[in-house]
Parts: C-alpha cells; sequence; structure tokens
C-alpha cells in the first residue's frame, strides 16, 4: 500500500512537471542528439538544436561531410526561413505547403524529417521536461511547426499553451448521426419502390404486347 501511494505521488509530481506551451516558447537551451547510422553503424548522425528567445537555429551533419544549418526567427514576419549552409538563402512562404510545392516548402519538409528522424526518436528523456533532451527537442518542433506551418507570428508577451493542449478529436452530434441515417433510409426506400414500379410497368408492357399477338384457332399446319 506504501508502495502504490508512492507510486501515486511520484506520477502526479511528473504530471505536474510538464511544460506549457508559453514556457517551451520563453526557454533557452541547447541540446545536441548523436546516433549511429548506416551503413553497417560505422557513421554517425549528429542533429543540435539552439534556442535563445526566438531564435531558433538547427545544425544537421550527415555523413560527415553532408552538413546543414538552418536558422528560423519565430517573431519575425513574413514567415520565412534561412538557410546558412554555404551562403545566407531566405525560403519566403509562399502559399500553404499541402497545396503548393517550391523552395519553402522543401526547406520545412527537410527540417521536420530530421527533427523527427534524428531528433525525437534518438533523443533521451522524458517528453514532457524541458530539462531532457527529449524535451527540448520536443518544444523546439512545436514551435517549429506552429511559425511555418501554421502562420505564428510569436510575440514575446504571448501566450502559448494552447501548443501543448491536444486538439479534440471532431464528434458528429448524436442528433446529425440520427437525421443520416433516417435521409439513407428513406433514400433506400424510394430506391426500392421505383426498382418495383419499373418491374411492374415491364411486366405490363410484356401482357400488352402478348394480347397484341393474335392467334388463329383454325389455321392447320404450316400456317405460320
Amino acid at each position: 500500500m506504501q508502495f502504490l501511494k508512492s507510486s501515486i505521488i511520484t506520477l502526479v509530481a511528473t504530471g505536474s512537471m510538464a511544460f506549457t506551451g508559453t514556457e517551451c516558447f520563453q526557454s533557452s537551451f541547447d541540446v545536441t542528439v548523436k546516433h549511429k547510422s548506416a551503413p553497417f553503424g560505422l557513421l554517425n548522425k549528429t542533429i543540435t538544436i539552439s534556442k535563445k528567445e526566438c531564435e531558433i537555429e538547427i545544425a544537421h551533419n550527415q555523413y560527415k561531410y553532408m552538413n546543414r544549418n538552418w536558422l528560423i526567427d519565430i517573431c519575425r514576419d513574413p514567415i520565412h526561413v534561412k538557410s546558412t549552409s554555404n551562403s545566407v538563402d531566405v525560403y519566403r512562404k509562399q502559399g500553404e505547403c499541402h497545396a503548393t510545392s517550391n523552395e519553402f516548402c522543401d526547406e520545412y519538409k527537410t527540417i521536420k524529417k530530421i527533427i523527427e528522424d534524428d531528433g525525437l526518436i534518438f533523443a533521451s528523456g522524458a517528453k514532457n521536461s524541458l530539462n531532457d533532451d527529449h524535451g527540448r527537442v520536443f518544444c523546439a518542433k512545436l514551435l517549429v511547426e506552429e511559425y511555418l506551418n501554421t502562420n505564428t507570428v510569436f510575440g514575446r508577451n504571448g501566450n502559448y499553451d494552447y501548443l501543448m493542449i491536444k486538439k479534440p478529436i471532431a464528434r458528429i452530434p448524436e442528433d446529425l448521426k440520427r437525421k443520416r441515417a433516417e435521409f439513407k433510409a428513406a433514400q433506400e426506400n424510394v430506391e426500392i419502390k421505383e426498382d418495383d414500379g419499373q418491374d411492374k410497368s415491364n411486366t405490363e408492357s410484356t401482357i400488352e404486347s402478348s394480347s397484341d399477338f393474335q392467334i388463329d384457332e383454325n389455321a392447320g399446319p404450316g400456317s405460320f
């Protein structure tokens, strides 16, 4: 019983330590995640994320010679991302990425994939703690997606607690479900009646055609 009480207290304390969206935005941190990669686990992949106030810098090292760097200022309008791998290239958002394809969207998809595949999957610690690598990578992912994908330009005094709140799943109201079911049943009933009417019409047409055909009962063999 004592162990159970201690476990419950631990769970409650852990849950209460989860950071909010605003705390994520206001935080500053550096995090590096490294893991072995193909072929044969001989090479390393490294992602380093540095967040200071509004700026998030992401550096990705793949196979030693393939280095990419991005700088994202989530408080700056218009929505854009800077690639600082060699020279500084600026990609400004032009249209939503689910409906169009351009250089900005290519950069955003690359950043998102790197954070997920080389960051979230391999980072250690708890996702809900800004003291752990996993929590810091997760925080960076939230902010980057909210800025680049959702078009939110952050403000230093803004409240962004909603970032950590799961959006409810849209459910169809029961009365709407009932009306849909009634409508569907009515449609099926109409279709059945139409089919019956069509069959009846075809039958009557066949009977009328048969009645038009006269047989001469006095006709002998070979008369037809």
